[in-house]
């Protein structure tokens, strides 16, 4: 018996982010999102960071990376037409705190909604460190808060990696 799932016309396409902001000790997310109804997923090549793990019924990885590191994964979802491959990258930045990676020294910082914001250092505007929200789903949201008592004067630099006509960002 052949045929295909009701929708399938085409091989998968993975249409998640191909680079993955960790630190040490931090909780990561990672869902893999494809079109073509792919019906299962799978590491096809290269080895997820220590403290990571691959979920493929449920196409996520998950955990706390336990070094700092790079780590380049290839993941396939197949499907009855075919498969599709996205080769994606994994920075694990050593265990920093959001304050310092916010270089909000003696602030409170607060994290909320559905990924909890995360210091990092693979991507950032001053060569050393930033916050990064953690990785959300459709109808999801991460929010980062603090307090400043003035007069005072309040700098920040910000980057949105966003999916076009599908999410806002607010300041």
């Amino acid at each position: 018996v052949t045929g295909s799932l009701p929708g399938t016309t085409q091989a998968p396409v993975i249409t998640s982010p191909t680079a993955v902001a960790a630190a040490v000790g931090q909780p990561l997310f990672y869902q893999l999102l494809a079109s073509g109804n792919p019906t299962s997923y799978a590491i096809t090549s290269g080895t997820l960071p220590a403290g990571l793990t691959f979920d493929a019924g449920a196409a996520t990885v998950t955990g706390q990376p336990l070094s700092a590191g790079v780590s380049t994964v290839v993941f396939t979802a197949t499907n009855a037409i075919g498969s599709g491959t996205r080769s994606v990258t994994f920075t694990v930045g050593p265990a920093l705190t959001l304050e310092q990676a916010l270089d909000g020294a003696g602030l409170v910082w607060t994290t909320t909604g559905g990924a909890a914001w995360l210091p990092q250092n693979a991507i950032t505007d001053d060569g050393s460190d930033a916050g990064q929200s953690g990785l959300i789903g459709n109808s999801q949201s991460s929010r980062v808060s603090t307090t400043v008592a003035g007069p005072a004067t309040v700098t920040f630099r910000w980057r949105a990696d966003t999916e076009a006509n599908r999410d806002i960002v607010r300041l």
